[in-house]
């Protein structure tokens, strides 16, 4: 239980920050709700622990030629 509290405020410092530095105050459509900011954080790191050989493939195929 520890561990899934330590990665929630990660979380949450994560989506925080990224709030702070899309929003705009001149324009009203990067005011995103919060927990919207947090669900995208959350979805993209899923997508990125999902496939983590992605990245690794690029790297093998750029030392192979």
């Amino acid at each position: 239980m520890p561990v899934l509290g330590s990665w929630a405020v990660l979380y949450w410092m994560n989506a925080m920050a990224f709030k702070a530095i899309i929003q705009e105050p001149q324009l009203p459509q990067t005011n995103v709700p919060f927990w919207k900011v947090l669900q995208l954080t959350v979805s993209g790191y899923a997508i990125n622990y999902i496939t983590p050989f992605v990245a690794l493939g690029e790297n093998l195929t750029a030392l192979s030629n």
